[in-house]
């Protein structure tokens, strides 16, 4: 899925390109539901257009290692020129990137401020956090 289509308040469909092939269509089925991952749904979310302020603002980057391993083909009975490769067309990076409307710092306490967002999101009070008091 690339991208969620709008029609009015509401979406309604999806744009998808089929990763073996490239080639796009439409899905114009009576609900959506987007239930993407943590990352990929704001990426959804800001490559269709729809720009809330919290937008990626409460995802925290983590420093994380990743390895490599050396395997023993031979010992374990494989061959280099059978495995599969990557499609160059869908790429594989360490890091992703999460849109966010502005620098966390001003989203977070602007969205402190707003009662709405406190309970669901932000587990810190306003009163806890001394940058944050009116």
């Amino acid at each position: 899925m690339t991208e969620l289509l709008r029609q009015g308040g509401r979406i309604a469909g999806a744009r998808l390109r089929d990763a073996a092939t490239g080639e796009t269509s439409t899905l114009t089925p009576g609900v959506v539901i987007v239930c993407a991952d943590a990352l990929r749904t704001p990426q959804l979310l800001f490559a269709s257009g729809i720009h809330p302020p919290a937008l990626g603002s409460y995802l925290i980057e983590h420093t994380f290692l990743s390895n490599r391993v050396l395997l023993d083909l031979e010992r374990f009975g494989l061959v280099i020129d059978e495995l599969a490769v990557a499609d160059p067309r869908e790429f594989v990076t360490d890091s992703l990137w999460i849109p966010s409307n502005s620098p966390p710092s001003r989203s977070r306490r602007r969205c402190l401020r707003e009662q709405h967002y406190l309970p669901r999101i932000c587990s810190a009070s306003r009163e806890s956090v001394p940058s944050l008091r009116r």
